[in-house]
């Protein structure tokens, strides 16, 4: 207590010094008795007293000890009894470490002490604040872990889907999902549980209407279940916005699939096989080598060949931007896309020069960019 009052005075020579002293005096027998009370206290019900003199037991213990991590689980213990999550939550990543640094190999003894520290985290996961995030770094991506889940205590994915269903980044929500709806699947065969079989249905398979009746069949769980009991509304909420997302997400699919497939068959009518410019290995040399060949061809059949040719020449350099623009309108398109295309077409300049005198620039407001993909097209739209 000396040491103690002259560290809490400033005085930290002094108090080093004195501790110094108190460690050289202090013997092992000591440690044991010291170890004792704070049991004896944690067995009478006094979990403040114990949990701090179990905390002084651990400053003065080497992690070597035999009692090391007995001493660690009733400190957790003692945090948990007393409802002091910020020291639990300290004494949940002690005692994980201690666990995984003292058993590297995984035998019998190790998977019951992980698959019990699994459990009494629970108790921290789902009253501290950032408890669930924890849960889903410490159990679903550590394989370790997560092997143990699968084997032994598979109902704790019933917590990790809660966890997972409260993350509020509905893209990292999403993404943590698929992973998890693979474990999921991977232990349906000897454990289902209404939550997990919600997101699997919403997630997996895309089956909303099921997903709903299992969302339904939840409300039950939700009530009974002594960790997410006070998490009802909340779970209840999240996973009717998730609904939501996934709905969404899954309808703006299906419109880019068959916008995609109009555009592909609107290409499929514009570009016809006759068509030789903007194709692959096709040009206006193989136009009129095609065309040669078909006059060609007619003429030695006996066929009467005639011929109808348009000048096409300032199809390209008559098109009005702002005409263009507002024909495109008329197509429905996104504000995105027609942003894109006024960005595309305003802007340009052009300018000519007769031997070393350039002319000022002008701003374009006819035609579209020569060479380009898009002129065709705006061509035919015009």
């Amino acid at each position: 207590m000396y040491a103690k009052h002259l560290y809490e005075c400033g005085l930290y020579d002094d108090a080093a010094e004195w501790l110094n002293v108190f460690l050289t005096l202090f013997r092992q027998e000591h440690l044991d008795k010291l170890y004792m009370y704070a049991k004896h206290l944690y067995e009478c019900g006094l979990y403040d007293d114990a949990a701090e003199w179990l905390n002084v037991f651990l400053t003065l213990n080497p992690l070597t000890s035999k009692d090391d991590l007995s001493s660690l689980w009733g400190k957790l213990a003692a945090e948990i009894l007393t409802k002091n999550w910020e020291f639990a939550m300290e004494d949940l990543r002690s005692l994980k470490k201690a666990i995984d640094n003292k058993y590297i190999n995984m035998t019998q003894h190790s998977i019951r002490l992980k698959a019990r520290l699994i459990h009494w985290s629970l108790f921290v996961f789902f009253n501290h604040p950032e408890g669930r995030d924890n849960i889903i770094n410490n159990f679903l991506y550590q394989p370790e872990y997560l092997n143990i889940i699968q084997t032994t205590c598979p109902h704790i994915l019933r917590y990790l889907t809660a966890a997972v269903i409260f993350i509020k980044d509905a893209r990292k929500c999403g993404r943590v999902l698929k992973d998890l709806i693979k474990v999921i699947k991977q232990v349906s065969y000897s454990y289902k549980d209404p939550i997990t079989e919600f997101v699997e249905y919403l997630h997996g398979s895309f089956d909303l209407s099921t997903a709903k009746k299992k969302l339904k069949e939840c409300e039950p769980v939700l009530v009974n279940d002594f960790f997410l009991e006070g998490c009802f509304d909340k779970f209840m909420a999240y996973a009717y916005f998730l609904i939501h997302e996934t709905f969404q997400h899954h309808h703006e699919r299906i419109i880019n699939r068959t916008r995609k497939e109009q555009q592909n068959e609107y290409r499929r009518e514009v570009l016809i096989q006759g068509q030789k410019q903007n194709r692959m290995e096709k040009s206006t040399t193989t136009a009129l080598m095609s065309f040669r060949d078909t006059v060609n061809n007619q003429r030695n059949n006996g066929t009467f060949v005639s011929a109808t040719f348009l000048d096409l020449s300032k199809a390209l350099g008559t098109a009005a931007h702002e005409k263009l623009i507002n024909v495109l309108s008329d197509l429905n398109p996104s504000e995105h896309t027609i942003a894109w295309y006024q960005s595309y077409l305003s802007g340009r300049q052009q300018a000519f020069q007769w031997q070393k005198d350039p002319s000022p620039l002008l701003p374009v407001t006819l035609g579209t960019p020569q060479g380009s993909i898009l002129g065709p097209y705006f061509v035919c739209f015009y």
